[in-house]
């Protein structure tokens, strides 16, 4: 779990010293950070709890905690040096393009009764 910590850390140390990045990439970039943690924190809540299946491929139908948390911090990471590496017209549509699929998700296992898992 300290793991997930550290990844949070780094990607905001990351965000913030990011200098060719406006105010709005920045915002959208924890926009995008705050729902993929959400998403695995109810990803973790539900292999926890209950008889539910993981639809990622990635992580397997019945993916172990470790396993999550593992995966969950390159998704978190690789998304900032994807997002640094892009110009910032593109940067913009691949924000808001994982802003819309991480939404979906996070809402989608809500209604399925997936709350949020404790991470630490």
């Amino acid at each position: 779990m300290r793991y997930i910590a550290a990844v949070v850390l780094t990607l905001c140390s990351m965000i913030v010293s990011a200098e060719d990045w406006s105010r709005a990439d920045k915002g959208r970039q924890l926009a995008v950070g705050a729902l993929q943690f959400i998403d695995c924190a109810q990803t973790r809540y539900a292999m926890k709890h209950g008889s539910f299946k993981e639809q990622n491929p990635v992580l397997g139908s019945h993916p172990s905690l470790g396993r999550i948390n593992n995966i969950c911090a390159a998704a978190i990471v690789g998304h900032v040096f994807v997002s640094n590496a892009l110009s910032p017209g593109w940067r913009a549509g691949f924000q808001y393009a994982t802003i819309a699929i991480e939404g979906w998700v996070v809402i989608d296992h809500h209604r399925m009764g997936v709350t949020l898992g404790v991470l630490f």
